[in-house]
């Protein structure tokens, strides 16, 4: 169901620009800094621009209610185009550049999309049946130049189809996501105000992309709610992200977990990279303890770790300044409720574990084209996450990993990240994936995965674990093989794509 806090008429495009910002007299105020060519846009020439790329998408003779697809690297253009669209009853869907061209070409013919906007390098990869269905960025920009800088917005509905995003396809084909126009009204009033509390003098940098229900909320509508700045990067070099945040002064910052881990790895020391920064927030993975505890030691800075979903638009549980628990989820945020439920659909305890069940305004319409899909995983006004979580007496919600996370050893439930959080906890340990495997019909035994610091010595690393692991007498969650790997595996997304272990190049394993 489509949020119900908003006006029964409502457009999307009209309350950022105009209701959020104009009307507040932010035109001179800086909206967006473009890093790569150190351009920066004020709300007035984005709300000019937007006008101009609405009036050039009429003149393509498009229908209201027909979709067009963005296969771009972040820029100024795509948030113009993606916003005038919405503002004349166009329905962008936002593509993810690193899915396979596989995937590209099936979500682009079963989207039915009319326009396909891209660029150069993109665009010699489709096929030639779908190259004519795009258009090049630099055309775009070209002939939208001239247009006019005043377009009247459709008058659309709240329960109107404004956006489509994409699943990362972990299990199968990327599906698409449809959101209401009044979507991202849930959102600012619940994440918005309760988690990030943006002020007009923020400056907000996502490194997670558009793409990305985590990046298109901080990399556009949070700060354009609240009068505030985000920046846009075309690429996702780490390397840049400690000069933008110093560049910018940036005061909010999100980036994945695994993002976070490598910044510390590049920080040198004595400097202090995130001055001015008051607000770290990851969510699309777990969040290790180690990764939390050492970002807070060197920066003074606590990461607030949460949890969402593109079928939710964002993040529906997280952790804040009001509350806060080291390892958790965090606590639910206004506007969203849930369940935390057993195999047969009871509601469990606190402390046991169960599937989560999510309910918000800003639950998706559903999968464009897989009705039963949608209704598969929607009922009685609740999404089926996937994830299994547990609460507790203080109502804050603890992770236990995806469905196929979590396992099954001798008739009991193990958690994959509670056993990766004890193997962190050593110093050569950089990265590591647990897998329950078997071999040769053999009885299933837990399978670390490990990416070790460089020179170190993996008897020594494979041997000071299991030391440990019977220390804290969990010696029932010691894994038992050790693969030491060049890399994890990781999709699109960037998150560790823990079903395809068997794809990562194994240095040595080592069983004790």
């Amino acid at each position: 169901m489509p949020y119900t806090g908003v006006p029964e008429h409502f457009n999307m495009t009209t309350y950022l620009i105009d209701e959020c910002n104009l009307a507040k007299g932010r035109k001179d105020k800086v909206a967006l800094y473009y890093y790569n060519k150190g351009q920066a846009y004020t709300y007035q020439e984005v709300s000019d621009q937007v006008n101009k790329y609405a009036n050039y998408l009429l003149d393509c003779n498009i229908s209201k209610g027909q979709r067009i697809g963005f296969l771009l690297h972040d820029c100024p253009e795509f948030i113009f185009l993606f916003l005038a669209a919405i503002k004349v009853g166009i329905v962008p869907a936002i593509i993810n550049t690193k899915m396979s061209n596989e995937n590209i070409e099936s979500v682009i013919n079963n989207t039915d999309l009319k326009i396909v906007f891209t660029d150069e390098a993109k665009i010699n990869n489709l096929s030639e049946e779908t190259k004519e269905r795009a258009k090049l960025i630099d055309d775009a920009i070209e002939q939208a130049k001239d247009m006019d800088i005043t377009c009247e917005a459709y008058d659309s509905l709240r329960d109107d189809i404004a956006f489509i995003l994409f699943t990362s396809g972990s299990s199968g084909l990327p599906k698409g996501v449809m959101h209401y126009q009044s979507s991202i009204v849930s959102c600012i009033e619940g994440y918005g105000n309760s988690i990030l509390c943006a002020k007009e003098d923020d400056v907000i940098y996502s490194h997670s992309k558009l793409c990305f229900a985590f990046g298109l909320g901080p990399g556009l509508y949070y700060p354009m709610a609240f009068g505030a700045t985000t920046i846009v990067n075309d690429d996702d070099n780490v390397y840049d992200i400690y000069d933008i945040i110093q560049k910018y002064h940036v005061t909010k910052f999100y980036a994945v977990p695994s993002i976070y881990n490598t910044l510390l790895m590049l920080a040198e020391d004595g400097k202090d990279y995130m001055a001015g920064c008051k607000l770290c927030m990851a969510s699309g993975e777990y969040l290790p303890k180690r990764i939390e505890t050492s970002w807070k030691e060197r920066f003074g800075l606590p990461i607030y770790q949460g949890i969402g979903s593109t079928e939710m638009l964002h993040s529906y549980i997280h952790n804040s300044d009001e509350h806060h628990k080291l390892g958790s989820l965090g606590y639910i945020v206004p506007n969203f409720a849930y369940k935390i439920v057993d195999e047969e659909g009871n509601e469990v305890k606190a402390n046991e574990v169960g599937t989560l069940l999510i309910s918000g305004g800003s639950m998706m319409a559903g999968y464009f084209g897989q009705e039963e899909k949608t209704k598969s995983l929607i009922k009685d006004g609740y999404f089926n996450t996937g994830d299994r979580c547990s609460f507790d007496e203080e109502g804050f919600i603890w992770y236990s990993g995806r469905g196929n996370d979590a396992f099954k050893l001798n008739g009991e439930w193990k958690s994959a990240e509670e056993i990766e959080e004890i193997v962190l906890l050593n110093e050569n340990v950089v990265e590591v994936i647990i897998q329950c495997e078997s071999k040769d019909n053999e009885p299933s035994v837990i399978t670390a995965y490990i990416v070790a610091k460089e020179g170190a010595d993996y008897e020594d690393i494979a041997h000071s674990v299991k030391r440990v692991f019977f220390m804290k007498r969990k010696r029932n969650l010691c894994p038992t093989v050790y693969n030491f790997v060049e890399a994890i595996p990781r999709g699109t997304t960037g998150k560790a794509k823990r079903g395809s272990m068997n794809l990562a190049k194994v240095i040595k394993t080592i069983e004790c």
